[in-house]
Formats: structure tokens, sequence, C-alpha cells
């Protein structure tokens, strides 16, 4: 005869119970809540152990007890066994109905919740896509009104340009711009007559140090503030290719142009940055073609920016605990990032960021056309604005479900074994009859 007691087995099985449960619960605590603290996560950890594997631990012990009981009894008073198996069927049923219905609302619980972040997170871009164009933009306004002055004079000299731009008044107006300045396109061949002739009104000290290979060279005449762009004044931007192309391109089309992603000085340091060019063409001139546009060109105002001060605070406008990056073309590159930049959410109270590499919950990129460069902005969450979900609902869910699935299946489990009881009694009083 099999023995049903046996107090090894009996421990294994329940065992066997309580690691199962703890499996299931260590599976479901990353969705019932990542930011819960150290105890209230170790709280809900031993709620729901309890309540999942205690009915079972119950059930098999009271299975194991009842089969002993009913073997120490006279054949004609023990109790069907497929009785007893079937009030623990159907409790264990009504238990996992129970069970799987928590679940369904656990899953609904987490896409409401996600879907918050989701739409969160979309504000979040949006506020920081139309910010990062209002920043990258803003240059041309200072640009146009500078070159609304060529428009209405011959000639501006050095002393005109430096109070045209006094009056922009730069640092508060045009974050991250370091100067406005005006590049003048020179030929090789007159470069010494260039320099005479600067020097001739009023510059004694202009001069030209460094000339590209080209036979054409676009020689910095005006830059203000000149104490702070000093090394810019009188350089050929040409020589640059990175630089020369956005000059041609301005020229060539007649339209603003943003350059790629070049170095920029500011207080003798090197930072990444851009340039702004708008062309000027001569007093009366209206250029259609590309060809017109070249020969009624007079020269080409330009700002050089910094990035990292361009961008500084962008991220904060979005509201949320979000990264910021700005691309220069694709954003796989590495080597195409402009700025890199944490909304101060991101950080309070100490909170963790991404490491390069690790997994956004939330990321998005968007294209943006700023002077015909094309840049990409990347969007991504920050641990603290996973942080910043409330998943507690999740969690009270759970608990709520896993104990009124027990709950049920105890009623169940009471109705079945009071319905076996008075069975066995009746049995009994028939017997004795």
């Amino acid at each position: 005869m099999k023995n049903h007691s046996n107090p090894i087995r009996l421990f294994a099985e329940i065992l066997g119970i309580v690691a199962v449960s703890e499996v299931l619960v260590m599976l479901l605590l990353p969705m019932l809540g990542g930011n819960l603290g150290a105890l209230t996560e170790g709280l809900l950890d031993v709620t729901l152990l309890v309540l999942l594997s205690g009915p079972a631990v119950y059930w098999r012990t009271m299975a194991v007890t009842r089969a002993a009981v009913n073997a120490a009894r006279p054949p004609s008073q023990r109790t069907s066994g497929t009785s007893i198996r079937s009030a623990v069927a159907l409790t264990g049923i009504t238990q996992l109905v129970g069970l799987a219905l928590t679940g369904a609302g656990i899953v609904w619980q987490q896409q409401s919740i996600d879907t918050e972040a989701q739409v969160r997170f979309d504000r979040a871009v949006e506020r920081a896509e139309a910010e990062v164009k209002r920043r990258l933009d803003y240059p041309v306004y200072g640009l146009t009104g500078i070159r609304a002055a060529y428009a209405a004079s011959d000639v501006v000299s050095h002393a005109e340009f430096r109070e045209l731009v006094k009056t922009l008044d730069i640092d508060t107006q045009f974050p991250g711009v370091r100067g406005f300045g005006y590049v003048e396109p020179v030929a090789k061949a007159d470069v010494d007559k260039y320099v005479f002739q600067q020097r001739a009104e009023g510059m004694p000290d202009f001069k030209i140090p460094t000339q590209g290979p080209g036979n054409d060279l676009y020689i910095v005449k005006h830059v203000e503030p000149l104490e702070s762009n000093f090394d810019a004044w009188g350089s050929d931007l040409g020589k640059d290719p990175v630089r020369r192309e956005a000059l041609e391109r301005a020229a060539r089309t007649g339209e603003s142009s943003l350059s790629g992603r070049v170095t920029v000085l500011r207080d003798g340091v090197p930072h990444l940055g851009f340039m702004y060019v708008v062309p000027v063409y001569r007093k009366g001139a209206d250029p259609v073609t590309e060809q017109q546009h070249k020969a009624a060109l007079s020269g080409l105002l330009y700002a050089p920016m910094v990035a990292a001060d361009v961008m500084a605070g962008a991220a904060d406008l979005t509201h949320e605990a979000v990264q910021v990056e700005l691309f220069d073309g694709d954003v796989r590159t590495s080597g195409n990032l402009l700025f890199n930049g944490n909304s101060q959410l991101a950080t309070l109270n100490g909170a963790q960021l991404h490491r390069d590499g690790d997994v956004r919950m939330l990321q998005a990129t968007r294209p943006l056309l700023i002077g015909g460069r094309l840049l990409n902005l990347r969007v991504g969450s920050t641990p603290a604005f996973v942080a910043s979900l409330d998943r507690s609902s999740v969690a009270l869910m759970a608990v709520s479900g896993a104990f009124g699935s027990f709950m049920m299946a105890l009623a169940v489990w009471l109705l079945a074994s009071g319905r076996l009881r008075a069975q066995n009694l009746a049995r009994r009083m028939t017997a004795e009859l």
C-alpha cells in the first residue's frame, strides 16, 4: 500500500510549492513597481508568497492528514478518495481562475500606466523639438537685422558694424552666439591689395594670417565683439571645408545656411558648435538663378555658435526627467554628437543616469532641417523618469487579487469539505442502523 503520509515527501512537496511561488513572485515584482523601496518590495514579496503558496501548502497538508485519518478508520467508515480530490480540484480551479483574472487586471493596469508614460514622453519630445528649433533659428534674426543695414547703405564701416552688433545685446538675446561677422570673397591674387585697402580704411592691424588652398578666399572683414573673436579677424573661413560648404551654399541659394559640426573658440578653449551664414547682395540686386546669386554677391554675414551654450537648459523646458542629444547627421555615429544634456529633474536627489549603451524605456528621434542642414534630435527617458511613474496601483491590484483569490478558494473549500463531512456523517449513521 502506497504511503501518502511520508514526511520526507511531504516536506519536499511543500518546498517545491514555496519555490515555484517565489519564482512567480520574482517575475511579477518588476512589473508591480520598479521604483519601490527595499522595505516595501520585501513586504510585497512576502505577502504575495504567502497568498500564492499558503493555500497550496494548506490543501496538500490537509490532504495528507485526511488520508492518514481515513486510513485509520474501519473500511465501512472510510471517505471516498475521489470525493476529496474533487473538492481539492474545485478549490484549486477557483484560485487559478481568480489569479488569472488578477493577472489580466495587472496587465491592463500596466498598459494604462505605460500609455500615460508614453503621452508624457511624447509631450516632452514635442517641447524639446520646438525649443531646439527656436534656439537654432534665432541667430538668423540677428543676421538679417545686420543685413538690413547693408541693404540701406553702400558701405558699412568697421565702426558702424561695431555699433550694429552692440545694439543686438548678444549675451542676452542670442545665448551661445560668440559674435557676428562679415565675410568678403577675395581672389588669392588680390590678397595684398585687399589688406592694403582695409588698413587704409582705419584698421592698421588688419592682416590675413592664414589662407586656404583654394583660389577664392572668404576673408573675415568685420567681427564683433572683436576682443573675444580677434583670432578670427582677417582669417580665411574658406580654408575649412565644412565652413566653406556653408558659405558657398548660402551664396549659391540665397538662403540662410547652417554649417556642419565645427570647432568654435570660447575664451580660448575649443568647443563643438556650428556656424550660421546669411548672404548679402549688392544694393538693388534681386538675383533669382544660381548664376545671378553668385554675380550679385557682396559678402556673407556669419554667426559662430557653441552647441553646449545654445542648448543649455533646453532639456529643463521639457518639464520631464529626460536626456536630450543633438546630432549633426546620423545618430548612430558617435562622432556626429554635438550636444548631450539631461534635465535637472533627471538628476534630482542624486538620481543615477543611464550609461552609454543602456537601453532606455522610451526614446524618440526627430529630424530637424535647420538652415538647409539635417540635424537629428534624440530624446530619451532616464531612470528618474521611470521612477516617477506611480505603479503602486499595480502592486495593490496584485495583492488584492491574490487575497481575493485566496478567499474565494477558501470559501469553495469550506463548502466542499462541509458537504463531504455531511455525506460522511450520513453514511456512518446509515451504517449504524
